[in-house]
């Protein structure tokens, strides 16, 4: 497999084209820098999980030293500026936040690591989510309505509601879950049927699309984001996963061979993700190709994107630094 990639697109292997103008925001941009994130002085180590649309906020975590049982201190980034959130329980992970600064989360059980409620995160504060012990909390847009899943199935907490509705599986579907929500209330989710996951779309009108694998029947399909129609995810096929966008428009997809899986999307339907095979660093893609993003060292051995901007000048991640660890990063583009 390539470890670099062309400046076009020819060498991904296109279903269908995906042009959006309507969604376009702003002229790709052609190159990126990387900068640290702050850490607070007794983290050894840091990632991130998410980031808003417009990048102000960056949300993730650090490790002690002698960090045990997942323990983690979490912390939202405004603008560069870290500031750290007391989460409950162990393993805590701010899956989501929006432009307001509202984020969503969850974490576990010491010892025995069951999901503790779900949580969100309001100027600073952490809240449980009504109406479930034992959850997550996935994704928040701009309205504030809130998706996440527990039990075996997805759930809403529509913005000024005090209890979670339960979206319908899908027809046969064992379990479901919601991993994004977009502004106009489409939800975004999982869904596993005789042992095969497959990716849903709950519709503002009640309608529940399935998303079928580029890849054909003998692959299955995951999906992280979803961004005003976009949809960043992956097929599995023997084992080899490859990245998938897919466009609610009009129903199409197109894969990136080269790319493992797409962690986020934007506006435009530019997407993020990593490489197949190792080293496996961060990607992004725009329309004007494929450009493999600088890590903290060189050469980098370790980079991941999680969050990205509608602009697409703002992404957020982690990547490995001189000191062996993981820390978290932004990188700034124009």
């Amino acid at each position: 497999m390539n470890r670099f990639f062309s400046a076009g697109l020819a060498a991904a292997a296109t279903v269908a084209l995906l042009t959006n103008p309507a969604n376009a925001v702003a002229a790709p941009p052609k190159a990126c820098i990387v900068a640290p994130l702050p850490e607070a002085p007794n983290w050894s180590y840091s990632n991130v999980d998410s980031a808003d649309p417009t990048g102000r906020f960056v949300a993730g975590g650090g490790y002690p030293a002698d960090a045990v049982d997942f323990n983690r201190f979490s912390g939202l980034w405004d603008n560069g500026q870290l500031r750290e959130v007391a989460i409950p329980g162990t393993h805590q992970m701010i899956n989501d936040v929006n432009s307001s600064g509202t984020a969503v989360g969850q974490s576990n059980v010491p010892d025995t690591f069951e999901l503790m409620t779900p949580w969100v995160i309001v100027d600073g504060r952490t809240t449980a989510l009504p109406g479930m012990a034992s959850g997550t909390a996935t994704g928040i847009n701009e309205r504030g309505d809130i998706v996440g899943h527990g039990h075996g199935d997805a759930v809403i907490w529509k913005a000024g509601s005090t209890w979670p509705q339960k979206l319908e599986r899908p027809p046969g579907a064992e379990h479901a879950g919601a991993a994004d929500i977009d502004d106009d209330g489409t939800v975004l989710g999982w869904f596993d049927r005789a042992g095969k996951p497959g990716v849903v779309v709950w519709r503002p009108d009640g309608r529940i699309v399935e998303l079928a694998s580029p890849l054909g029947p003998s692959s299955f399909v995951g999906a992280s984001r979803l961004r005003d129609g976009w949809v960043a995810g992956t097929a599995v096929e023997a084992l080899t996963g490859t990245a998938v966008r897919w466009n609610l428009a009009d129903g199409t997809a197109t894969t990136y061979p080269h790319l493992g899986f797409a962690a986020d999307v934007n506006g435009s339907g530019w997407i993020v993700g990593q490489q197949a095979d190792r080293p496996y660093l961060a990607v992004y893609v725009t329309d004007n190709g494929e450009m493999l993003l600088p890590g903290l060292v060189t050469p980098a051995t370790v980079t991941e994107v999680k969050g990205m901007s509608d602009d697409g000048r703002r992404l957020a991640g982690h990547a490995t630094g001189k000191d062996g660890n993981v820390h978290a990063v932004r990188w700034t583009c124009e």
